[in-house]
């Protein structure tokens, strides 16, 4: 919850309340300046399930008006600025939807266990899983995105994937 959420984090980030949200934190590296957007995953209510839902039957466009609010209101106080952005699970596929709009101003996209399914177009899932401008985060025993790992080709398994211990 955004009123749990700490002020910093590792003694070197800084949350940025201004744009905190549901799903969404934003975080600033007191010794570089950059920030760093954060999207959680899925949490266990029906908003968040009913959006897993309709990823696991097809879904490919997780739209979210509120990160794309949030994205527009950084790039409008920081016009000249990149920054990063992180999401786990449900939070990847949000990501991915804003890559369109917003990707230019992205400096790194980090990938987190990258929600993905069977029921999803296999076209989308390639086109997704070797989209350089992603890096992948991935857990062998997480079967929510051992589909999209399916998809990845040599060149992003070999310089886009890092792998997390079997667990």
């Amino acid at each position: 919850d955004e009123k749990d959420r700490p002020s910093d984090a590792l003694g070197r980030f800084e949350r940025m309340p201004k744009y905190d949200t549901e799903h969404v934190s934003v975080w600033k590296n007191t010794l570089t300046g950059e920030m760093t957007v954060a999207v959680r995953g899925t949490k266990m209510n029906a908003s968040d399930l009913l959006s897993d839902i309709k990823l696991l039957f097809g879904e490919t466009k997780t739209d979210s008006k509120e990160l794309d609010q949030v994205l527009d209101q950084i790039e409008f106080d920081y016009p000249k600025q990149q920054y990063n952005i992180a999401g786990h699970s449900l939070g990847t596929a949000i990501i991915a939807t804003q890559q369109p709009e917003h990707g230019d101003h992205w400096n790194n996209a980090y990938m987190y266990n990258s929600a993905s399914s069977p029921g999803q177009n296999d076209k989308y899932e390639t086109d997704l899983a070797n989209d350089n401008s992603y890096e992948w985060f991935i857990n062998h025993g997480d079967m929510v995105s051992n589909n999209l790992l399916h998809f990845m080709n040599e060149d992003t398994l070999q310089n886009h994937v890092q792998f997390g211990d079997y667990a």
